[in-house]
C-alpha cells in the first residue's frame, strides 16, 4: 500500500462502502497516473477488477425484467399502458447497462495494452469476455436481444477469446491465468454455444498440459494451481458424455 496515493486510498473506503461507481473513478484516476503501479499488484489488480465487475452489473434490471415478461405487477393494475411504461423502464435499465458494460471493457482493453507479461495480459482478457458475457442477459424487454443481437455479442465474445489464445502461447501450462481462462472459455462454449463436447475435449487437453508442466511451478504456485486444476477436473465430469455421446450437464 501507498498510503500517501489519495486516489487509491479512496477506491478502498469506496470499496468497503461499495459504492462502485465512485470507487471505479479513483481506480481509473490511479490508472490514468501510474498505469505500472496500479496493476502490477495482484491487490490492486484485483480492485480494478472487483470495480469493472460490480459497475457493469445490471441494476434492478433482472428482477424489472422478469415482472415485465411475465405481464405482472403489484405496482399497477394490469393495464396495457402500464406495462408498455414498465417496458419502456425495462429498455431504459438495459441500456445504462449497455454503456457501463462498453465503459468497463474499454477501461479492460487499456488494463491489457499497459501490461506486457502474457499471465497478466490473458487475466484482462478473461475479464473482458466475462463482461461481455453480461450483455447476453440483457434479454427482457418489449425488444429483448434477438437472434442477431445474441450472434453479434457471441461474435465479439469470441474475437476475445481470440487475442487470449495468442497470447497464451507465452504463457505456463500451468500457469494459474491460463488454466482460469481455459476454464472460462469452456464454459462458454457450453452454456452459450451449447457445444460441451468441444468444452470437455478442451478441458482434457488442459488437464494433459497442466500435468506436464506443473514440475517447473513455485510452491504457492502448485497451490493455486492445484485448486484451479480440480475445479477443471469436476467440470469436465459434469461435460462427460455418456455411453450414446450425449453431454448431460
Amino acid at each position: 500500500w501507498r498510503l500517501l496515493d489519495g486516489d487509491l486510498f479512496s477506491a478502498y473506503i469506496h470499496e468497503q462502502a461499495e459504492r462502485w461507481d465512485d470507487m471505479l473513478e479513483y481506480m481509473v484516476a490511479v490508472l490514468d497516473r501510474d498505469a505500472d503501479f496500479c496493476l502490477a499488484n495482484s491487490h490492486r489488480r484485483e480492485m480494478m477488477w472487483s470495480a469493472l465487475r460490480e459497475t457493469a452489473k445490471p441494476r434492478g434490471y433482472r428482477h424489472m425484467g422478469q415482472i415485465y415478461a411475465k405481464g405482472i405487477s403489484h405496482y399497477t393494475e394490469h393495464s396495457a399502458e402500464k406495462h408498455a411504461l414498465l417496458g419502456a423502464y425495462v429498455e431504459q435499465l438495459a441500456e445504462e447497462t449497455r454503456q457501463r458494460i462498453t465503459r468497463a471493457t474499454a477501461i479492460a482493453q487499456r488494463c491489457v495494452d499497459a501490461r506486457t507479461d502474457p499471465d497478466e495480459r490473458l487475466y484482462w482478457y478473461r475479464n473482458m469476455a466475462r463482461l461481455e458475457r453480461g450483455r447476453l442477459d440483457l434479454c427482457y424487454g418489449p425488444v429483448g436481444l434477438g437472434e442477431e443481437g445474441r450472434a453479434a455479442i457471441l461474435a465479439r465474445i469470441e474475437q476475445v477469446h481470440a487475442r487470449a489464445q495468442a497470447v497464451a502461447a507465452g504463457c505456463s501450462r500451468a500457469a494459474h491465468s491460463y488454466l482460469m481462462w481455459r476454464l472460462s472459455h469452456a464454459s462458454f462454449l457450453a452454456d452459450e454455444r451449447g457445444d460441451a463436447v468441444s468444452a470437455h475435449c478442451m478441458l482434457q487437453e488442459t488437464l494433459r498440459e497442466a500435468a506436464e508442466a506443473v514440475g517447473d511451478l513455485e510452491a504457492q504456485e502448485h497451490a493455486d494451481t492445484a485448486a484451479v486444476v480440480r475445479l477443471l477436473r469436476d467440470t469436465m465430469h459434469m461435460l462427460e458424455p455418456d455411453d450414446e455421446g450425449t453431454v448431460t450437464k
